[in-house]
């Protein structure tokens, strides 16, 4: 749960990084295909980055890393357990909210539904035509176009049509849902809001942008819209005729599209936009050095001999088939260590935290043996680390070219205090 949670956060941030770029850079632009694309993608990716880790550390030339395993997180069991109700708390709260927030959609879906199917319908060219006495306002909804009978003789009605149809066919009621169920679950982000509002208006822009290309006058258009703008009880998951913004509306259709101005902006923002999601993504062992895995060709060391050692023993990096921990990968190793390591009392009280580099080898057998530590840190951070790993049960041991080889990893451990 506190993983989700901690996901949550990082997509929510950076949502509110690609809502900033747009909101600085591109929303008076009438760039309209481009700013819904960027504010789509800039979601999709937000979801996607938090999944992705970068490392900000230096690789130190001092020692030597082999097969390095992913970091492991530990804090002190009574600091966390000292955090469990207000951690329940907070999880109670955001998911309380969630849950009212998406009862809310339903309610306006569940809504919209009823006049639809309670309604005259007939089957046009690409869309469906419903023609209601429960609304007094024009939307449109995926393949519905709506229209009120008192407004169905109207002298406008053609481009109440034309605008709703360029809804229908752009397809902008997937965006509308989409942005209502991220703020179902990023709604204690504004930015979040600001963008499912400022998608709406870019939803009114396209729309006002293709009737006018359609040929109808400017003129007899605003007047359309104006008439129709006094009427606000519509339903927030619809696309709307008489959509508020209608200043905003009528200055962006009689401005003149600068290319050259979104160019440069874009060589501005884009590299910004880039720096500050690299700035801000989730860091793995953002300690004093970490160490780069090897590469897919097979290497092999030699284990320095010990006082009295019987002969050198061949220790491979990497080899054809990797050694196995209870049936299962690297990942099986990192939840037993986690499972086992306790943090050390002395360490937590003299505040002692960091990352302890530790070396071992998985050897023919399946043992593990030879535990070193390669970095360290005091307070009995290290000697924790060095009882966990040799009391790993036995592994199936690697093989190269049929043979069992003995195989050497190096494992990050990282003590936090929070």
């Amino acid at each position: 749960m506190n993983s989700l949670l901690l996901n949550i956060v990082y997509t929510s941030l950076y949502i509110s990084i690609f809502y900033a770029v747009y909101y600085l850079f591109f929303r008076n632009e009438k760039v309209f295909y481009g700013n819904r694309i960027f504010i789509l993608f800039g979601l999709l990716v937000s979801f996607v980055l938090p999944h992705i880790s970068f490392s900000n550390s230096v690789v130190s030339s001092t020692f030597e890393f082999h097969y390095v395993i992913d970091a492991i997180t530990v804090t002190p069991n009574q600091l966390v357990e000292n955090r469990f109700d207000k951690f329940v708390f907070i999880s109670a709260a955001y998911f309380s909210v969630s849950i009212v927030l998406g009862l809310m959609f339903i309610s306006r879906l569940l809504k919209v539904l009823n006049i639809i199917t309670g309604s005259k319908k007939v089957k046009k060219n690409g869309y469906t035509l419903v023609l209601t006495n429960r609304v007094d306002y024009a939307f449109s909804f995926f393949k519905y176009l709506v229209i009120p009978e008192a407004i169905y003789n109207s002298p406008h009605i053609d481009k109440i049509v034309a605008h709703e149809l360029i809804h229908i066919k752009q397809k902008h009621s997937f965006d509308s849902i989409l942005l209502e169920l991220v703020c179902i679950v990023m709604w204690f982000n504004p930015f979040v809001w600001m963008m499912r509002t400022s998608l709406k208006i870019i939803h009114e822009y396209l729309a006002d942008n293709g009737v006018l290309k359609a040929g109808y006058s400017h003129k007899s258009y605003q007047i359309a819209i104006l008439e129709q703008s006094f009427k606000y009880n519509y339903i927030t998951i619809t696309q709307n005729f008489n959509s508020t913004k209608l200043t905003k509306r009528v200055i962006m259709m009689n401005k003149e599209k600068t290319t050259k101005m979104v160019a440069l902006k874009s060589l501005v923002a884009m590299p910004l936009l880039l720096f500050v999601c690299l700035l801000v993504a989730p860091k793995v062992c953002a300690q004093e050095l970490t160490a780069t895995k090897p590469s897919a060709q097979v290497k092999k060391v030699v284990v320095e001999q010990n006082l009295q050692q019987e002969e050198e023993e061949e220790v491979f990096i990497h080899c054809e088939k990797m050694p196995l921990f209870q049936g299962g990968d690297l990942v099986n190793f990192r939840t037993w260590v986690q499972t086992n390591l306790k943090y050390p009392e002395k360490a937590a009280k003299n505040r002692t935290q960091g990352v302890v580099y530790a070396e071992f080898i998985v050897d023919k057998t399946g043992d593990v043996s030879k535990v070193s530590i390669l970095k360290g840190k005091e307070d009995g951070l290290n000697e924790e680390v060095i009882r966990v790993i040799k009391e790993s049960p036995k592994w199936v041991p690697g093989e190269q070219r049929g043979q069992k080889v003995a195989v050497k990893y190096t494992l990050p451990v990282a003590f936090h205090l929070r």
